[in-house]
């Protein structure tokens, strides 16, 4: 996993091709669960010299993925039954929080 690979994925989301957004999404999210994922995407984010598009549907993507997985909370299914709970590594949290925290505070963008 590099902040290169992950860029043209998020590049591919917003792409004409749905079929290729499509698949791009899924493997984004197949990779959700790896550490120092969210920070990755951060610094895409942040990145001035990626290309709008590619920070804007990084932002998109990692708002939506921190507002569902923040905090662990119990999933159910369709059929009812619970799923396996996940939530983003407490580690991972910190780094986006100070990042942000310092982005916002020093450099006040």
């Amino acid at each position: 996993m590099n902040a290169e690979k992950i860029a043209m994925l998020l590049g591919a989301t917003v792409g004409a091709d749905r079929d290729q957004a499509q698949s791009a999404e899924k493997e984004l999210d197949s990779m959700q669960k790896i550490l120092g994922f969210p920070g990755l995407i951060l610094q895409i984010v942040m990145n001035k010299s990626v290309d709008p598009a590619v920070r804007q549907s990084g932002a998109i993507y990692l708002k939506n993925f921190c507002q569902h997985f923040w905090m662990e909370r119990e999933v159910v299914g369709p059929d009812g039954d619970s799923l396996s709970n996940f939530a983003i590594h407490e580690t991972d949290k910190q780094v986006d929080y100070n990042h942000v925290r310092y982005r916002y505070n020093v450099l006040q963008i």
